[in-house]
C-alpha cells in the first residue's frame, strides 16, 4: 500500500508532503518505507500516488505534488530503497498544478509512461492530460479530451496499454466541449504509444449500451480504474458517477462497468452497480456518493480482482468502502463487505473512508 500525505511538514517546511510504502505480509501490514521527496514549502508531494508492479515488488512509483512529480525507480522491497535517485519532473510555467498521476505501458516496451492530469482549467470542462511530460520541451497535452483522473489498461487486447481519462464536469458557457453529466475519453496505445494530437473515443451515458441517462451533475468519470474483471483478456473500464441520482435520491452514486472490446463500439454489455444492487450492503440514499473513489486488487490471490468502491458521503460524510469479490464474469456481490469508520473503531473527526486520496 502506498500512502500520500500531501500536508505533511518536513521539519520547519510546511506542507512539503510525504509518501510512505506500507508493506503487507502474512500478518497484514508490518513494515514501512518513507520515500525521499523534495523539501519545498507547499509542494504537497503525495497529493496523488501511483505504482507500476513487477512481480512481488514495485518497478516504478510515481508521486504527484502541487508543482511537479517524482518518479522512483525499482524494483525495490522492504529492505531496499528505490533504485537510484528519484527523478523530479518540475512543472514549468506553462504547466498547471497537478491533480492526479498514473503509470502504464502505452507502447509495449515494458516500461511505464507517466500520465499526469492537471487541476480544472477555467475555460475547459476539466484539465489537461499529459503523457511523459518534459518541461524542457513544447507543452503537449492530449488533444480533444479533458480529464481530471486517468488510468491505463489494454482495452482492445492488442498488447498495448490504452489511456482512459475521466472528465466528470458538465459543459458550461466557456467549455462547450464537455459532455452532459460527464464522460470518459480513450486514446488507444500502439508501438509508438498514444498520439497527443489524435482525437479520443468518447463514452458517456448517451453512448449505446451504457446504462442510465446523461443528466447534469452526474459526475460520470469522477473516478475510474481499468482491469480485466471478467478474465477474457481485455481490460474493462470501471467508471464512478458519485452524483448519479437513484430515483429521487440525489447524489446517491453509481458505478458503471464498460467491458473491453477487440473491435466495435465500446458500451455493449455495460452494467451498473449501486447500493441497491442485490447483496450490496446498505441502500442508496441521497448524498451517499457511491463511486467517489475506485480501485482494484486481487486481495485473496485467487486470480480474480476485487473491485473496491468508496462512498465519500455515506453515513453523514464519514464515508464507507465496499469490497466486491472477483467473480467468473462480474463482481460477486453476494459476498460484498462494507467497511465503515465505526466498524474499524476510528474516530469520526477526520475520517472519510470514501475519499479519493490515491492508492
Amino acid at each position: 500500500m502506498i500512502v500520500g500525505a500531501p500536508f505533511e511538514d518536513n521539519g520547519s517546511t510546511a506542507d512539503a508532503g510525504a509518501v510512505t510504502v506500507l508493506w503487507g505480509g502474512r500478518r497484514g501490514l508490518s513494515k514501512a518505507t518513507t520515500l525521499r521527496t523534495p523539501v519545498a514549502e507547499g509542494a504537497r508531494y503525495g497529493l496523488d500516488v501511483a505504482a507500476y508492479p513487477q512481480g512481488k515488488s514495485f518497478a516504478r512509483v510515481l508521486a504527484g505534488g502541487w508543482d511537479g512529480s517524482v518518479l522512483y525507480g525499482g524494483p525495490f522491497g522492504t529492505s531496499t530503497a528505490p533504485g537510484g535517485a528519484p527523478t523530479l519532473v518540475q512543472n514549468d510555467r506553462a504547466t498547471p498544478s497537478l491533480a492526479h498521476v498514473a503509470l502504464g505501458d502505452l507502447d509495449g516496451d515494458g516500461r511505464p509512461e507517466r500520465v499526469l492530469s492537471t487541476v480544472r482549467l477555467g475555460d475547459r470542462s476539466g484539465g489537461d492530460v499529459l503523457v511523459d511530460h518534459d518541461p524542457n520541451a513544447s507543452y503537449a497535452p492530449q488533444q480533444g479530451g479533458d480529464g481530471l483522473v486517468a488510468a491505463v489498461g489494454d482495452i482492445n487486447g492488442d498488447g498495448y496499454g490504452d489511456l482512459v481519462a475521466g472528465d466528470p464536469d458538465d459543459a458550461h458557457a466557456t467549455a462547450a466541449d464537455g459532455s452532459l453529466g460527464g464522460r470518459i475519453s480513450i486514446w488507444y496505445g500502439s508501438k509508438s504509444g498514444v498520439s497527443a494530437t489524435a482525437s479520443p473515443v468518447r463514452v458517456d451515458q448517451r453512448t449505446t449500451g451504457v446504462p442510465g441517462a446523461a443528466e447534469r451533475d452526474d459526475e460520470f468519470g469522477s473516478s475510474l480504474t481499468v482491469t480485466d474483471l471478467n478474465r477474457d483478456g481485455l481490460a474493462d473500464i470501471v467508471v464512478g458517477a458519485p452524483g448519479e441520482a437513484i430515483g429521487a435520491k440525489r447524489d446517491a452514486g453509481a458505478v458503471t462497468v464498460i467491458p473491453g472490446r477487440r473491435s466495435g463500439t465500446l458500451g455493449t454489455g455495460s452494467y451498473t452497480i449501486t447500493q441497491d444492487t442485490a447483496n450490496v450492503p446498505g441502500s442508496s440514499e441521497s448524498g451517499d456518493e457511491f463511486g467517489s473513489s475506485l480501485t482494484v486488487g486481487d486481495l485473496d490471490k485467487d486470480g480474480r480482482p476485487e473491485l473496491i468502491v468508496g462512498g465519500g458521503g455515506e453515513d453523514g460524510y464519514r464515508g464507507a468502502v465496499w469490497v466486491l469479490p472477483g467473480g467468473t464474469s462480474v463482481p460477486a456481490t453476494d459476498n460484498t463487505v462494507m467497511i465503515t469508520a465505526k466498524a474499524l473503531g476510528l474516530k469520526d473527526d477526520f475520517v472519510d473512508l470514501g475519499a479519493d486520496t490515491g492508492s
